[in-house]
């Protein structure tokens, strides 16, 4: 089932990567717990053993994950493969609560930019000027580091919409 509608929602990914990230995970945490099982036979209970394992330590991994079962199930049911209610709900208030202190990046503090960016002029890379981009942008790496010449027009900057987050073109104003 989670194959079959992988193959039907593939087209729709962002990226062949997406993809195939989308599968290896259920691939990696799922299938060997339920792989064999038929999709009438899959309990909450089983849902549960495939998500405790990684819930607090991987939590992003174990959302991602529910989230795809829950979406197959979801699918199967509308395909008449699965009659029963999604097993995926709910299992959230049976797992453990995770503790929620996340570790942030360190922050540069405002008042050392003025000579972080100088310090970066002093450099002779294409990463230094990069940087210099970004923070003057308040763009995303990998908008900057994919960017074309042809994409700046005098004091504007287009990123097209295969390359923006939002899938629709972004506009970044430019200073001098």
């Amino acid at each position: 089932a989670a194959e079959e509608y992988h193959a039907i929602i593939a087209p729709s990914f962002s990226s062949e990567k997406h993809g195939r990230l989308w599968l290896s995970g259920l691939r990696i945490h799922a299938f060997p717990q339920l792989g064999d099982f038929p999709l009438e036979d899959v309990s909450v209970s089983d849902v549960r053993k495939v998500l405790e394992v990684i819930w607090t330590e991987k939590h992003e991994t174990a959302r991602r994950i529910k989230q795809r079962m829950e979406a197959i199930f979801d699918w199967a049911k509308a395909e008449q493969h699965y009659v029963a209610e999604n097993p995926c709900r709910g299992v959230k208030r049976v797992l453990k609560p995770r503790r929620r202190n996340p570790i942030h990046h360190a922050a540069l503090p405002w008042e050392q930019l003025p000579s972080f960016y100088a310090a970066l002029a002093l450099r002779e890379s294409t990463a230094a000027r990069a940087l210099q981009f970004i923070i003057l942008t308040a763009s995303r790496s990998l908008e900057v580091r994919e960017a074309r010449w042809e994409e700046l027009d005098g004091e504007m900057w287009t990123i097209p919409e295969r390359r923006a987050k939002t899938r629709r073109p972004h506009r970044v104003p430019l200073s001098e």
